[in-house]
């Protein structure tokens, strides 16, 4: 840390990529995303396999991939096709699929072009939280200059941000970001959590 009183602390978005994926939908969840999945889907797999089925869903996994990583694995395809209903994810593919048609290319959430071809949900996805990242960590910043905490950005990482910050101003910055930060151009709030590294 430059600080003598100093650490270097780690915020970082909740979920990012199923939240933005959500997000298409106008839906937020405030909670657990994966807790939120098991009780809407009624899936009944353990939250770390709710996690895989959904990376794997938006990644554009089959269901053998995840046979291997989920406790019962005769029913992988019929798990894989709920959260695949829960995220949208045919909605999501048949939006990229139609606008790849009109115009050549996919614009993610914030209207930066993709060209892949074919179009791919895991790119869109991806490229989309990178942005979304941009924007919650813009609104971090901002708050850290309006609460006059003593921090200065290190580096990021794809859905964090690492800070090098006062001890004394940590917790203040704890307490301002228990509701989340909120990206403007998808007008949807993410919580994040904070953690100092060691």
């Amino acid at each position: 840390s430059r600080f003598s009183d100093g650490a270097i602390v780690e915020v970082e978005i909740v979920s990012a990529e199923p939240r933005v994926a959500l997000s298409l939908f106008g839906k937020s969840i405030e909670g657990d995303v994966y807790s939120d999945l098991l009780d809407r889907a009624g899936l009944n797999i353990s939250r770390p396999e709710a996690k895989i089925a959904t990376l794997s869903a938006l990644y554009g996994a089959s269901h053998h991939t995840i046979k291997s990583k989920i406790s019962d694995t005769s029913r992988s395809a019929e798990i894989l096709d709920l959260v695949k209903d829960y995220f949208g994810v045919s909605h999501i593919e048949k939006m990229i699929n139609d606008q790849f048609a009109d115009e050549g290319h996919v614009k993610n959430t914030h209207g930066r072009k993709i060209f892949t071809d074919p179009p791919s949900l895991n790119h869109f996805i991806q490229s989309s939280t990178v942005d979304v990242s941009f924007d919650i960590f813009q609104s971090l910043l901002k708050l850290i200059k309006d609460l006059d905490v003593e921090a200065c950005p290190v580096f990021l990482i794809h859905d964090a941000i690492m800070l090098d910050i006062r001890l004394p101003h940590l917790e203040k910055l704890v307490e301002s970001c228990k509701s989340g930060l909120y990206s403007p151009t998808i007008g949807a709030n993410f919580p994040v959590k904070l953690k100092e590294i060691q």
